[in-house]
């Protein structure tokens, strides 16, 4: 089992001329919304329909069993970020233990 912790006020700036600001919880949907195993096949579907649900909640921390856990890592390792977002992220990865 692994609890991920919500961080508090942990703002990202994507900067550019329009302000769009993602909380964590954003910032994990962002990536599991992204992850293209998440579309292919049923497991799949709900394995991240699952996450997804955990990301939306209201929880201060996420329980995840391992495997989940493992799952939501590669997908946040595989969202695809402007670099000026990803090295804002920094605190984000930290809080996923990466």
């Amino acid at each position: 089992m692994k609890t991920i912790k919500v961080p508090e006020e942990v703002k990202l700036d994507v900067g550019g001329e329009v302000e769009q600001v993602f909380t964590f919880k954003e910032f994990l949907l962002a990536a599991i919304n992204t992850h293209e195993p998440f579309g292919q096949g049923i497991k799949n579907i709900r394995q991240g329909y699952k996450l997804a649900e955990l990301a939306e909640s209201d929880e201060e921390e996420l329980e995840l069993e391992d495997a989940d856990y493992e799952v939501l890592k590669a997908a946040v390792e595989a969202c695809k970020w402007n670099p000026f977002v990803a090295r804002n992220a920094i605190t984000f990865y930290d809080a996923l233990g990466l």
